[in-house]
């Protein structure tokens, strides 16, 4: 490039205006229109320098091949876990991303926030076949990482677009973007990653009509949602095959990452279970009806031969209705006696209660007691989970899940 070339590029980079007494400046243009033509820049470049701050605080610069900017201008870098911007990102997350069109003359910077992901999900979908020679397992590996980059502001100048810098300050086209954050986290349950949940997520201030963005936990049970401004967040999970919710209320502070674990097939864990409370004879009736609901399963299902046990039974729990349906009630000593008798002997039993507020949540498991020396069976029973909430109509149930064991 000669010295010719060199001048013509810095005169239209940043002295492409010249004022006059006859021509006033030009009127500001909308924010959108700035935002696509910065876009347009970006990918006309195709390639950016990325600077994060070293170690010994001065800036560090390099080449990368990002992926095309999404609508809000975030963006997307593949890398290794191992090189050193990984390590700088870690330790300050400021980066600014710098493009360079020669064919417009063009340029934008973007000055944000970046974030490493190693979400499989994101991962997926962020990806370029000729990079599979420099991971061993593509995309799908350990050695495959993503850094988003969240934009705070936006500089342009673009003769193409008619985005001219300031002519006496030379001072580029400037659009701030509201600082943003994220929410990650991850659902699971007992066996530990629950994938695909429903997660949806909305200001806590918002109506109940609001709308509420949602994701689907990938294959590991994570989950992020990002582009939210600073305040207080619920987040509703809907796990595959519940009735139910469980939420949660998180802050995300501005142009920061709020991190969540949510424990899904609990039962009464919602944010208006926290209202409200049971008395003693509202647990012993909503015990009665959880026992009354397994029975009727289990006829349902063909069983005739009814055995409930009283381990775990609350004392005042009013099981007339039951012992007139023809159920007998034993105590866990007395179904080992008849399993040593009569054969195996399957039977009811409360396995676990959880209160919480005004809301009851119930787990009756159907057990199997194997006569002493049999071969172990395979399957070992089964358990449901219901929740129970009081309502002016009387108690409401959802059931929670149906557990194999």
């Amino acid at each position: 490039m000669n010295n010719v070339t060199i001048t013509a590029l810095v005169t239209a980079l940043c002295l492409p205006y010249v004022a006059s007494g006859q021509n006033p400046p030009p009127a500001p243009r909308p924010r959108s229109e700035i935002v696509k033509a910065a876009a347009d820049v970006m990918q006309r470049a195709r390639y950016c320098a990325l600077v994060t701050i070293g170690e010994d605080g001065q800036p560090q610069a390099r080449v990368v091949d990002p992926f095309a900017p999404e609508a809000d201008l975030t963006v997307w870098i593949a890398t290794k876990p191992v090189t050193r911007k990984v390590g700088q990102i870690r330790a300050d997350p400021r980066v600014t991303l710098f493009y360079f069109d020669p064919g417009g003359p063009s340029y934008v910077t973007l000055i944000g926030t970046a974030e490493l992901v190693s979400d499989p999900a994101a991962k997926s979908v962020h990806w370029k076949e000729e990079w599979a020679a420099f991971y061993k397992d593509k995309n799908r590996g350990d050695d495959y990482l993503l850094i988003r980059v969240r934009p705070r502001r936006l500089e342009i100048v673009s003769a193409s677009h008619g985005l001219l810098s300031d002519p006496q300050t030379w001072r580029p086209v400037i659009v701030e973007f509201r600082s943003t954050g994220a929410i990650s986290g991850r659902v699971v349950d007992w066996a530990g990653a629950l994938p695909g949940a429903l997660v949806r997520i909305r200001p806590r201030d918002a109506g109940p009509g609001a709308p509420a963005p949602g994701t689907v936990s990938g294959t590991d049970g994570r989950f992020q949602v990002g582009n939210l401004p600073a305040g207080d967040y619920e987040i509703a999970v809907n796990a595959p095959g519940s009735e139910t919710t469980a939420e949660r209320v998180v802050h995300v502070g501005d142009a920061s990452s709020a991190s969540v674990v949510i424990e899904a097939y609990r039962g009464c864990d919602t944010l208006a279970d926290e209202s409200g409370s049971l008395t003693e004879a509202d647990e012993h009736e909503v015990t009665r009806l959880a026992i009354e609901d397994a029975l009727r399963s289990e006829l349902a299902a063909g069983v005739s031969r009814l055995v409930l046990s009283s381990a775990h039974m609350p004392a005042h729990v009013d099981l007339s209705r039951i012992r007139s349906a023809g159920v007998e009630l034993l105590a866990p000593a007395e179904i080992r006696e008849r399993a040593e008798h009569d054969g195996d002997v399957w039977f009811l039993e409360i396995a676990g209660v959880r209160i919480h507020g005004g809301c009851m949540a119930v787990r009756i498991d159907r057990r199997l007691e194997r006569q002493k020396g049999a071969t172990p069976a395979v399957l070992g029973g089964a358990g449901l989970i219901n929740e129970f909430r009081r309502t002016a109509a009387g108690w409401s149930k959802k059931r929670v899940c149906f557990v194999e064991s």
